[in-house]
């Protein structure tokens, strides 16, 4: 609570925010200031000088939703609060000016009103979408990808159902841990534009987030090219089908490829609402399909069926399709896994573009937890193999049942594809035909026209997917020569310059036109991304203990501040000595004094001093019961008030106590402030629900307590009848601690306040099993070391629970933005 130095008037300014005052005598020479943008001044950090508080002057400014919004890049400063040096620090005031600009007022929302003049239209509003649109959809397009159609029957006729069932499962709980990750640190707080980046980088900080969000955007532009080859290689087989073939079979997907992510490239860049109405139709389109599957399971086989090694559903083909079957280079668990892998990778294709969800907290668990169970009972159920391994395709091959010489299940059918099978020459068959899906479906152009709208709708998500999470990434400016990709254009400003980028590099990769070559890369990619989400959600600084925490808080020279440090001191009625017992239990555990009883026995001679610390050191040891935690939170130190008394309240002795906080206020706008404090605490998400707003604290306190006060300081006074600044430095040499009388006037108004604060807590938390409240802060050189501690006495005084005085280092600890 540091005092604006104001020995002259302040002189007023022009403007629409009046800051009035409701000071005691001492305070009354200072008139109001009335401060807005323009008005002459000191600038501090930001920050203003002249601040609405409840009811006087002073540099600290009440809790407030801007000091938390914070919508600039990693290392900018944040907005509106003073830093400790401004709070310390001997301010240069010009005589006469001592108003700052103060910032521009906040919507409810905490975001700025936009300024609208004549001839100047409002800015666009940017799309937004729900969670089944913008989540659930594009999710679940993004899983069911090109690996659906064209390789899963492969990978059931090389592992099995039984195996190609366990390596679905395998990725489904890769996926599943991770999109719980997900949701968990989307719902922890505000998520922002950068989708996977952003999670990881403002979780584990953005050096580690840096690194892999560069990877996970080089990942989505190769899963492009994947997709993209899958549908160049559907349409490269209809034309080979009708002896069309442009070039030759891989030229063809080359050429394919490149037009068509050419044309993918367009629709991006038409902007998310063309996109978002392409995914709805792919996504009608894929659901066709997956009926139209499921019925020609079930009907009748044609012939020419039959003769391509399907049979309508048969027990014993299923059973046989069971065990593995392993053919070829790669032919193995996990060279299958592998290459499915990347299939169920499609989870973060909503959260990617996390800046254009309406809710981005409700949107990314629901959708994606939604998407992740549909598509695994879909993954499941088209997994389920009946098509034998091998089929000439030949209605020649027809025969009656029980020649000779046959081998194989279609024996028993009618068919003999044994020649075929024992030399490997078989094109039909579930271990040879990657379009098996569309033979056994009830009409197979529907079953193309899925592979048509998995395929390009799990690249469109891709392509859209890169540019945003590495717009996000340049933004940050964490590497060299990448700020020209951070630029964005149109009402929800789209990574233009990444979707050309992401477009370079799918072309490159659709030029290799190996579908299996292409999948594994991926998968490293995405099993590193995943990794590091589930670190991000699980990782120990986000469940650290208390004892932990407070430690890192305390300076070893209480020099603190000068080191940007935080600072917390405990007040305790009975005293809390602990040095004895810690050393005790250091030795016991050191094996010094042998067992805990010898120990304790070693730590004094005096059994009325061993009992009274052991006493004060079990306060914070056993059960609180259903007391209070009451948390004083006069100013904003950055969060550090409430975040410690919430660490000690999730330890299980202290679990039972309500947490209530108290916050200054103007007794004309009580409820007011009391909503907007209320407001902020529910972003925090802390559960602090009981919010009291304090009109007094300023009222002048009664003439008893300011005599103990004065009491309390009188030996340590220079009573140098206010003389001259030569004339007191020379009567303080060798006690710098001592207080002359100009500057016991210059405090007293703040001295005041800390005995009326007192009277305050006595009233309100006498009860309380903790109070918590805001430390003081005293001017560098211009407040004695005995006025301050007089300060800290007088506040904590008489007060039976113990006392935390805390301030933080005035840099935000608590957030509303995911961590």
């Amino acid at each position: 609570m540091s005092e604006l130095p104001c020995p002259e008037p302040l002189s007023h300014c022009s403007g629409r925010f009046t800051i009035s005052t409701l000071l005691g005598v001492e305070e009354a020479r200072w008139p109001p200031c009335e401060a807005m943008a323009g008005c002459e001044g000191t600038q501090l950090s930001g920050s203003t000088l002249c601040t609405r508080t409840f009811g006087y002057n002073t540099l600290d400014m009440v809790p407030a939703y801007e000091h938390y919004a914070n919508s600039k890049g990693v290392g900018e400063a944040r907005r509106g609060r003073p830093s400790l040096a401004d709070l310390r620090s001997i301010l240069e005031v010009r005589p006469g000016h001592l108003c700052v600009p103060v910032p521009e007022p906040q919507r409810s929302d905490g975001l700025p009103n936009a300024e609208e003049g004549p001839g100047r239209a409002p800015a666009p509003e940017p799309v937004r979408f729900g969670w089944v649109k913008g989540m659930m959809i594009r999710c679940m397009l993004n899983i069911w990808g090109v690996i659906l159609y064209l390789r899963l029957p492969w990978i059931t006729a090389q592992a099995g159902t039984a195996l190609t069932w366990l390596i679905i499962l395998m990725s489904v709980t890769v996926t599943t841990i991770t999109g719980l990750s997900i949701s968990a640190i989307s719902t922890n707080g505000k998520v922002k534009s950068g989708g996977t980046y952003f999670l990881i980088s403002r979780s584990l900080g953005p050096e580690l987030g840096g690194s892999i969000g560069l990877i996970f955007a080089f990942a989505n532009a190769v899963a492009v090219a994947m997709h993209t080859v899958g549908f160049a290689e559907t349409v490269r087989d209809l034309l080979q089908e009708h002896d069309a073939l442009m070039v030759d079979p891989t030229n063809d997907i080359r050429i394919i490829g490149v037009v068509t992510v050419t044309l993918l490239l367009g629709i991006s860049l038409a902007g998310m609402e063309w996109e978002a109405k392409a995914q709805v139709l792919f996504f009608l389109v894929i659901l066709v399909s997956f009926s139209n599957y499921l019925v020609g399971m079930v009907i009748p086989a044609t012939t020419e069926k039959q003769a391509k090694g399907f049979f309508g559903y048969r027990a014993n083909i299923f059973v046989q399709n069971l065990v593995p079957s392993w053919r070829g280079p790669e032919g193995s668990f996990f060279s299958l896994f592998s290459i499915f892998f990347p299939s169920a990778t499609g989870i973060l294709a909503g959260a990617n573009i996390s800046d254009d969800l309406k809710d981005p907290a409700v949107a990314i668990p629901k959708g994606t937890l939604m998407a992740i169970f549909w598509t695994t009972i879909s993954y499941l159920l088209l997994s389920a193999a009946i098509v034998v391994w091998d089929a000439s395709g030949s209605l020649n091959d027809s025969m009656p049942l029980g020649l000779p010489g046959c081998e194989g299940l279609a024996c028993d059918f009618g068919w003999n594809f044994t020649d075929c099978a024992q030399q490997h020459s078989c094109p039909y068959g579930l271990s040879n035909h990657y379009q098996s899906m569309s033979m056994v479906s009830g009409f197979g152009p529907l079953i193309t026209a899925g592979i048509f709208g998995a395929t390009l709708s799990s690249a469109l998500a891709c392509l859209v997917s890169a540019p945003k999470v590495f717009q996000c990434l340049c933004k940050d400016q964490l590497y060299p020569l990448i700020g020209f990709f951070r630029k964005g254009y149109g009402k929800n400003k789209e990574p233009i310059r990444g979707y050309m980028l992401t477009y370079v590099i799918a072309v490159g990769f659709i030029l290799i036109t190996e579908l299996n070559t292409i999948a594994p890369i991926i998968s490293n990619f995405f099993l590193c991304s995943y990794a590091l989400i589930n670190f991000s959600c699980f990782h120990a600084s986000v469940t650290n203990s208390p004892a932990s925490t407070a430690s890192c808080l305390l300076s070893p020279s209480s020099d603190a501040f000068d080191f940007k440090y935080g600072v917390c001191l405990l007040r305790m009625k009975e005293e809390l000595n602990v040095s004895r017992v810690v050393q005790a239990h250091s030795e016991c555990r050191d094996g010094s004094h042998g067992t805990c009883p010898h120990a304790k026995a070693a730590v004094g001679s005096d059994p009325g001093e061993l009992a009274a610390e052991q006493q004060a050191s079990t306060v914070f040891q056993s059960q609180q019961g259903k007391k209070t935690i009451d948390i004083y939170w006069l100013f904003d130190d950055g969060g550090l008030t409430l975040l410690i008394p919430y660490l000690l309240g999730c330890k299980k002795r202290w679990g039972k106590c309500k947490i209530r906080v108290f916050v200054g206020g103007q007794i004309n706008r009580m409820d007011e402030e009391r909503k907007a404090i209320v407001s902020l605490l529910s972003k925090f998400r802390l559960g602090f629900h009981e919010v009291h707003v304090l009109p007094d604290i300023n009222q002048k306190p009664r003439p008893e307590h300011i005599k103990r006060f004065d009491d309390l300081v009188a030996p340590f006074r220079l009573n140098d009848g206010f003389k001259d600044e030569a004339a007191v430095g020379e009567m303080r040499h060798g006690c710098p601690w001592k207080i002359s009388d100009e500057e016991l006037r210059k405090h007293r108004a703040k001295s005041l306040r800390q005995v009326r604060l007192n009277k305050i807590l006595l009233q309100h938390s006498q009860d309380a099993a903790l109070i918590a409240i805001t430390l003081p802060m005293g001017r560098k050189g211009r407040c004695p070391s005995s006025l301050y501690m007089a300060w800290l006495e007088s506040l904590s005084q008489d007060l039976r629970p113990p006392v935390v005085l805390t301030r933080g280092n005035q840099e935000n600890v608590l957030t509303f933005y995911c961590q």
